[in-house]
């Protein structure tokens, strides 16, 4: 993750996020998480699996989120390993065999790298999270991307509020 971070922010920016005691550390703290790593992993097949699930089973899409973020932050287990994935479906609710099915093939990969692309480059996200406002309205959409203070936040959901 390191080496992740020293490519984005430089070494002064890289520190903040990895010390003991940084902002992110801090704000998740308040909220009640604890890191269990600080890895970075390819995430493709979980947002393959979410697609899945926000298509076929809805009703299911928070509790698989939930998870998935709960194993990955606060347990450290390796969301880029699909056997992992297929557990944290079945832990949410979700059929292990369809799970196994769409995590083999390359079912959702066109959807995902689609949306991906999009974010990125219309919606110039680059960071998680990522907030974004009027998505699918004809106005402009609003959108910014990283942890940010309730101020920051405010002052974004006021000024999406405006222009409405």
């Amino acid at each position: 993750m390191v080496e992740h971070l020293l490519k984005k922010f430089g070494a002064e920016g890289s520190e903040r996020f990895t010390r003991e005691g940084s902002p992110l550390e801090m704000s998740a703290t308040r909220v009640g998480i604890r890191f269990a790593s600080r890895r970075m992993v390819r995430s493709i097949h979980a947002h393959r699996l979410t697609e899945w699930c926000n298509q076929q089973y809805p009703s299911k899409s928070d509790d698989l989120v939930h998870n998935i973020f709960y194993q990955y932050f606060e347990v450290g287990v390796d969301i880029g390993i699909v056997d992992n994935l297929v557990e944290i479906a079945v832990m949410s609710g979700l059929n292990r065999f369809e799970a196994q099915r769409i995590l083999n093939s390359k079912t959702y990969l066109d959807e995902v790298t689609e949306k991906d692309g999009f974010a990125k480059l219309r919606l110039r996200v680059s960071g998680v999270p990522s907030f974004t406002i009027n998505y699918q309205t004809k106005r402009k959409p609003f959108t910014f991307s990283g942890a940010q203070p309730p101020e920051v936040m405010m002052q974004f959901l006021e000024e999406a509020c405006k222009s409405t």
